[in-house]
């Protein structure tokens, strides 16, 4: 991994284009840039065009979008990622976990914070609210959610809410595959990879996302 650090843009823009210019084994591979916004997407492609003439055939994925697309590669469709696990789907599949387990005397603060709500409104904010937080550790806090699947704070209501999700939906989270995808790049090639990546312009990234990233993307001859 090479790191180019600077203030500016278009000091950083020089370093790219210098990178670019380096040939690859493939020449037919779509380079990877991995950018934080569209608006950053479409000034690179007007740089690159500009510096190189013409620019066409990259790919300009988010940081999330990269990492999954590293792990489909690595793991294939058998550790998938599962629509439940996205934001939108753990709020509907805590929507329904609520209407199940509040009878556990574990959860009594949401069933005492539910209890006034005939319409199931506030069931339903709850659970947008429980989905961002969840989203949330499994972005910036993975050791949480591991110690929670293997038991940790027995007496703590979201760790048992975890847990029960779990229980019904399967492990197919991003921090489940993320470990297992360290396992297999650890073994040898991947497949599907480009030879590659180059991340412009984010002033940070959280925790296991640098550990991803930090490896040696290993890629098929």
């Amino acid at each position: 991994m090479r790191v180019h650090r600077s203030n500016r843009t278009e000091h950083l823009f020089e370093s790219l284009a210098q990178v670019l210019s380096e040939p690859t084994d493939d020449p037919f591979q779509p380079p990877w840039i991995v950018v934080q916004s569209r608006g950053m997407q479409r000034w690179l492609s007007v740089q690159l065009a500009n510096r190189f003439g013409a620019w066409a055939n990259a790919q300009f994925p988010f940081p999330r979008g990269v990492l999954e697309r590293c792990m489909e590669a690595a793991l294939g469709d058998a550790v998938g990622p599962s629509p439940v696990w996205s934001r939108e789907g753990m709020r509907w599949a805590i929507w329904a976990q609520l209407e199940t387990t509040l009878s556990d005397p574990i959860y009594a603060p949401v069933a005492s914070y539910l209890a006034v709500d005939p319409t199931d409104t506030r069931r339903l904010q709850l659970a947008e609210i429980i989905a961002d937080r969840f989203d949330q550790y499994l972005t910036f806090r993975p050791e949480l959610i591991t110690g929670w699947e293997k038991g940790d704070e027995p007496e703590d209501w979201q760790a048992a809410l975890w847990r029960a999700l779990i229980e019904r939906h399967g492990p197919g989270h991003f921090v489940h595959r993320a470990i297992q995808y360290h396992a297999r790049v650890q073994n040898g090639p991947v497949a599907g990879l480009p030879q590659r990546i180059a991340i412009f312009g984010i002033p940070s990234l959280p925790p296991p996302f640098l550990r991803l990233l930090n490896l040696e993307f290993p890629t098929s001859p």
